[in-house]
């Protein structure tokens, strides 16, 4: 059950550098082909924020026309970036080279960092002649890159060149093969191009020395107001642990994940990927939940199921999740917000405020649901139970003028508050 809308979109296809999953930005690619430019278009390369001060990060932008006017549209564009405690530190890990380290615990909904990344690139020459072959193309757009790189600021630059280069011998140079190696994928910001050439690949200088797990620690998403990247602790992380992302989409099976590492030149070791067999078929139950047949208006007003049969459905999915440690899947959120409605439903406050502040504290790393109903729901004793057309669906089914009742009284609390106009909710009686 969907609540709300996509805040930011990620990159479905790769050409220079990693593809991004549904919960997060990442790498590696699983594509290397080369792709063209839009026929006309002339990218801009330009340094954002505009007019920071000498201690601001900022981010090497190579922008098809538009893009700068897409960002400067987000409120408060260009904003500071968050405040964090530092907690990590790049150190070797076992069978991985380098990765970044918790040098602290972390709590699950902390932000870990708010990165403004290094470089925003487009994926290829702005103009390609008829007649040059994908080598020249490489060494083309290789040239061009260095004359973006003079851009940066000196440390920048340095760190740029010290992320890891996997593209050594398919005729990328070293610039173009750390972006291929490193970048997370970002689309949305290039009016009026499509395809893989109307998305950018972001290389990050912390982010991008993330190491992969299919189970990973961490999720985020990208804030377009100040052109960074959030960071979350998806559980709960211990000192000394590794931070992940995941390269590939966590929930396809341990074979399909491996596929995507392979131009990589690795293999995953992860729990999931040591034991594919049961994991997989651990991951395959939780996509088969599907929250449109669990769904709780339905359950609310059928008294042929018991008052516990959708809360038992939705704790035995959550257990899954978190047996597979997939906290940062849009899954996760799903069931958390579901078990909220089925308390609602049956009129608990105190249990319903339980799952709604867990499922309040998902949204972070979850761009794709609107956390704005259910700040006003993590109080027990908020009003905004008594506005919503679930509230004690279970308890009072038999009423059926009751709906219209609450659905009059829940547009009344949306006005009230600055919500948009919602439109009728329909309870099933199956």
């Amino acid at each position: 059950m969907k609540r709300g809308f996509l805040t930011s979109a990620k990159a479905k296809a790769r050409p220079l550098g990693p593809p991004p999953t549904p919960s997060a930005p990442t790498a590696p690619a699983s594509s290397h082909g080369i792709v063209s430019a839009p026929v006309g278009a002339t990218p801009e390369i330009i340094v954002l924020p505009p007019n920071a001060s000498p201690n601001e990060p900022v981010t090497v932008c190579i922008f098809w026309p538009g893009s700068k006017e897409e960002l400067a549209k987000a409120e408060g564009f260009p904003k500071a970036l968050r405040e964090f405690k530092p907690g990590f530190r790049v150190g070797p890990v076992v069978g991985k080279g380098l990765g970044l380290l918790a040098t602290r615990p972390y709590r699950q909904g902390e932000l870990i960092m708010d990165e403004r990344p290094l470089l925003v690139s487009i994926r290829g020459l702005p103009s390609i002649p008829a007649t040059m072959s994908p080598a020249e193309h490489l060494s083309g757009f290789e040239k061009y890159l260095e004359d973006v790189l003079q851009r940066m600021r000196p440390a920048d630059r340095e760190a740029f060149m010290s992320l890891h280069n996997s593209h050594l011998t398919d005729g990328s140079g070293p610039i173009g093969g750390r972006i291929r190696t490193n970048g997370f994928g970002l689309e949305g910001l290039a009016p009026g191009i499509e395809g893989p050439m109307g998305s950018y690949s972001v290389v990050a200088n912390q982010m991008s020395r993330m190491n992969n797990s299919c189970s990973p620690n961490t999720g985020s998403r990208w804030i377009d107001a100040s052109i960074s990247y959030n960071v979350f602790a998806v559980r709960d992380i211990a000192e000394g642990e590794e931070l992940t992302l995941t390269y590939a989409e966590p929930l396809d099976p341990a074979a399909k994940r491996q596929l995507t590492f392979r131009p990589y030149g690795f293999s995953c070791t992860c729990d999931a990927c040591r034991d594919p067999t049961k994991s997989d078929a651990r991951r395959a139950t939780i996509v088969a939940f599907k929250t449109d047949e669990n769904d709780t208006s339905s359950w609310a007003y059928n008294s042929a199921l018991s008052d516990d049969w959708l809360i038992k459905r939705c704790l035995k999915q959550l257990a899954l999740i978190e047996q597979e440690k997939l906290e940062s899947v849009q899954q996760y959120y799903d069931v958390l917000y579901a078990l909220f409605e089925c308390y609602m439903a049956l009129g608990d406050t105190q249990k319903a405020s339980e799952w709604a502040v867990r499922a309040y504290r998902a949204t972070a790393w979850t761009p794709q649901y609107d956390p704005f109903f259910l700040q006003h729901v993590v109080d027990p004793n908020s009003t905004a139970y008594q506005a919503n057309p679930l509230w004690r669906g279970r308890v009072d089914r038999t009423d059926i003028t009751r709906v219209a009742r609450i659905q009059k009284r829940l547009a009344e609390f949306m006005s009230a508050n600055g919500f948009p106009a919602i439109p009728e909710v329909r309870p099933s009686r199956r």
